[in-house]
């Protein structure tokens, strides 16, 4: 675990704490928001504590620019200073949990890491997730464009979203052009464009 505070005494009070605690923890400081940007970058810490005041600068604003550029530990923001305007903003920011020292102890800081944990857990899970769907759709859309029969895809609103390369030979179009209403898209006669038409905008059921 990482604490980033710009006063030691903070350091020897949240070490103290947690020693308390059943869990084992290991806590390093970072005395200052460079120092501490640095070492959320090199993803060596479970969890990062930060004071919501490093200086001149704001632990929230480490936060952001520590998540932008891929951060995935969880933040909590310490304070000195209590309020819903300043647990409003570290939330904002991206941080997991909000304390104040004021009311800091081992119970407290061990449920928060521990909910912490879990969220960053369930959401790094999540992510992972839907970079696989990502994924596995733009294998499948590999798959279809090698097809030599024409295949469009059509969503609810009757319009193409995808079309295979034989689809876009057939329709004169380039992929970039889409969406489009896939009626559009069809070398048709006009009484059988209004035929089909027609057909697309009558309920189901009928």
């Amino acid at each position: 675990m990482l604490l980033i505070d710009d006063e030691v005494q903070s350091f020897r009070i949240v070490s103290r704490l947690l020693a308390g605690c059943e869990r084992p923890y290991v806590v390093e400081h970072a005395e200052t928001y460079d120092e501490g940007l640095v070492r959320v970058g090199a993803a060596a810490h479970d969890v990062v504590l930060v004071d919501f005041h490093l200086g001149p600068r704001s632990g929230t604003g480490l936060i952001r620019e520590a998540l932008r550029a891929g951060a995935r530990a969880p933040f909590v923001v310490l304070t000195g200073h209590a309020g819903a305007e300043v647990d409003d903003e570290a939330l904002a920011e991206g941080a997991a949990d909000f304390l104040p020292k004021a009311a800091l102890s081992a119970e407290l800081l061990d449920r928060s890491i521990r909910y912490s944990l879990k969220q960053a857990s369930l959401l790094n899970r999540t992510v992972e997730a839907l970079e696989s769907v990502d994924q596995a759709r733009g294998d499948l859309l590999a798959i279809l464009d090698q097809l030599e029969q024409g295949l469009f895809l059509v969503d609810a609103a009757g319009m193409a979203t995808f079309a295979n390369r034989s689809a876009r030979t057939l329709a004169g179009c380039e992929d970039g052009t889409l969406p489009r209403p896939w009626l559009d898209l069809l070398p048709l006669r006009p009484e059988d464009r209004e035929r089909l038409a027609a057909l697309q905008e009558r309920p189901s059921g009928q």
